[in-house]
């Protein structure tokens, strides 16, 4: 959480300006003085959740083979556009936790992991296509729209917290 907008919003509560300004005094002390195992611990916890979000993208895109390969069109991108807003969710969830423990925004991890998500299911839906023709299979798909299906189903969820539901607007 920013610094600022933490102020304004315990003086917007009627935080005496003391009271306010000795509260981020502490916290800023704690980070300060944080030992060195936490620092460890902290880093570890980012790069362990970034890798398992890389490896969850690269397990959906394994296990949605088979449903490329035998699926009709509208029953395939209801269980990608399911898959993607499901570990859309769950990838939101871990780049807010991040947020909160390191205390800065995760920008690259924003664009990064949506970007792999794209990649990896367009590079099996193009591996599907050449099992499905190698096997003389009538069910084709385009590994690109597949790939942008899932891609806006996974974004979704971030879309929801940071334009509507963050911003006071709903649906």
């Amino acid at each position: 959480m920013k610094k600022n907008s933490l102020r304004d919003r315990l003086l917007q509560k009627g935080w005496p300006i003391e009271e306010v300004d000795y509260t981020l005094s502490v916290f800023e002390s704690g980070e300060e003085n944080k030992s060195r195992a936490m620092v460890i611990a902290e880093k570890a916890i980012y790069w362990i959740a970034i890798i398992i979000a890389i490896i969850g993208n690269m397990i959906i895109a394994v296990v949605l083979i088979p449903f490329f390969l035998v699926l009709h069109t509208f029953i395939l991108y209801l269980i990608v556009i399911t898959l993607g807003i499901g570990f859309g969710f769950l990838y939101e969830i871990l780049i807010r936790d991040l947020e909160r423990i390191t205390g800065r925004e995760m920008i690259v991890e924003s664009v990064f992991i949506p970007s792999l998500a794209v990649i990896s299911i367009a590079f099996m839906a193009y591996f599907g296509n050449l099992l499905a023709n190698a096997w003389s299979l009538t069910t084709v798909h385009n590994p690109f729209l597949v790939g942008l299906v899932y891609a806006m189903a996974f974004v979704s969820p971030w879309l929801f917290r940071n334009y509507i539901f963050e911003k006071g607007k709903y649906l």
